[in-house]
């Protein structure tokens, strides 16, 4: 506890720090950088901010925060060149540290902010065209205002119209929830959405104007989100029902289906085909760290990370460019361990394992090894083609059919068929013929050790 009254207001500003933990320190460090900014004094809170920074520098998350945070302060003053080419400093160590979404859009914000102070034009327009693409929430269009300078009347008309569809969108849901309320239906609509609090919405994306102080203050300040929890709470209702946007192939497999597979992929040659844990481990944690991931994340979860790399995959090509750099460091660091440790078989004569989460484990480094090798060139050329593709009946046909017909007598049969049948979806919805054949070989690749001989076709048209 700290030693003065907490009952006044501003206890922060004269307290000592003597004899105070490390953590209540800099808390009240953190509670004068937000008094020093909410009263304009800049300069005090950057220098509090900047002596903070010195202390995290192994520690990502704080980092992020505190570099956010020195460009609010930043971006509030006068900018001179000095202050220019420091806060394009700053912008490059912040872009360097991002990992999760949400560090990505609150960047963007940010960034776009500071360079509607610029005379960058080009910038703007592409950082504010990329963050709307994310993440297209009413706060963030707004931001548009900031660089009105940069458009022209049409252009404008166009942000303005587009605000207005969203505040429409808006009062709607508010509406609609006002209504709920009065027929006392709030505690199911609350229950339903903390029940998927684990689903990421852009659109429910809320930004903090001063992040340093928001974080240490959260709990603080969960009353002022209330209302954006009800306004996107019906939104997020929807949203669980609709068909995502995939590039890792949705479906799923029953564990005797699995434990067949797994049969099939056993090793020959045991001898050379050893899964050190310890080194799997240890590339495992390496991989967690670029997605943010714990380092107790390991194959046993294995649905978790399909989830996750799935996320990353469908943010942008560069953000797929990242992820196979880190799956061939993955790669990389285990070897000639590689496939024994991405193998089924060997994963199941583990201790206590569960099909489902294994399966998902495997078949996303599987479809990994695809699309960042043989299919590269055509994903990124076709990325938001071949991304969404998965939300359309075709490919639901396609995987629908598999699930209905697939058997251990039929197996590998099943699969070819499949694998036809999403060849000639992919060529009809993306084209040209290597669109089908990446449509493929995606399925085909996961059944690669327990379907041996069969290949995917690439048309001749």
């Amino acid at each position: 506890m700290f030693s003065p009254n907490l009952n006044d207001k501003f206890w922060y500003r004269d307290v000592s720090k003597e004899n105070q933990t490390a953590t209540a320190i800099t808390e009240i460090d953190l509670f004068r950088v937000a008094d020093f900014y909410s009263n304009g004094d800049y300069e005090a809170a950057k220098q509090i901010l900047t002596d903070l920074r010195e202390n995290t520098k192994n520690n990502r998350t704080h980092e992020i925060i505190l570099i956010d945070s020195l460009l609010q302060c930043t971006k509030e003053g006068g900018l001179c060149q000095s202050e220019t080419d420091y806060c394009l400093r700053l912008l490059s160590e912040y872009e360097s540290l991002l990992v999760d979404f949400g560090d990505q859009v609150q960047f963007l914000r940010t960034k776009a902010s500071i360079l509607a102070k610029f005379d960058k034009n080009i910038e703007f327009r592409n950082t504010m065209a990329l963050l709307c693409h994310l993440c297209g929430s009413f706060d963030n269009w707004q931001l548009f205002e900031s660089g009105a300078k940069f458009f022209n009347d049409v252009e404008l008309g166009f942000v303005k119209e587009k605000l207005e569809k969203k505040l429409k969108k808006i009062e709607e849901e508010e509406q609609y929830l006002a209504g709920k309320l009065q027929q006392d239906d709030i505690d199911s609509i609350l229950s339903s959405f903390n029940s998927n609090k684990d689903v990421i919405s852009p659109e429910s994306a809320t930004s903090f104007v001063f992040r340093a102080h928001d974080i240490i203050s959260f709990g603080k300040l969960r009353g002022l989100f209330s209302w954006r929890m009800r306004s996107v709470a019906l939104s997020l209702l929807v949203l669980l029902g609709a068909a995502q946007a995939s590039i890792l192939l949705p479906y799923h497999m029953p564990d005797e289906l699995i434990q067949l597979m797994a049969f099939r992929e056993q090793p020959q040659n045991a001898a050379i085909s050893v899964c050190n844990d310890i080194q799997f481990n240890y590339c495992q944690t390496h991989f967690n760290q670029f997605f943010g991931m714990d380092d107790s994340i390991s194959w046993r979860n294995g649905s978790y990370i399909f989830n996750t790399v799935q996320n990353y995959l469908m943010m942008n090509v560069t953000e797929l460019v990242k992820v196979c750099n880190t799956r061939t460091q993955f790669y990389q660091c285990l070897g000639s361990s590689y496939y024994p440790c991405m193998n089924l078989y060997t994963l199941l004569n583990k201790p206590q394992p569960d099909f489902s989460n294994t399966f998902d484990y495997v078949r996303t480094f599987r479809g990994l090894e695809w699309m960042c090798v043989g299919g590269f060139s055509e994903v990124v050329a076709q990325w938001s083609c071949l991304a969404t593709f998965p939300t359309t009946k075709a490919y639901q046909n396609c995987i629908g059919n598999f699930n209905q017909t697939v058997s251990a007598a039929n197996f590998c049969p099943a699969v070819a068929q499949t694998g036809v049948c999403l060849n000639d979806a992919y060529n009809a919805a993306c084209g040209p013929a290597g669109a089908g054949y990446f449509g493929c070989e995606n399925f085909r690749i996961t059944f690669d050790n327990s379907c041996w001989g069969l290949r995917c076709m690439v048309d001749s048209q």
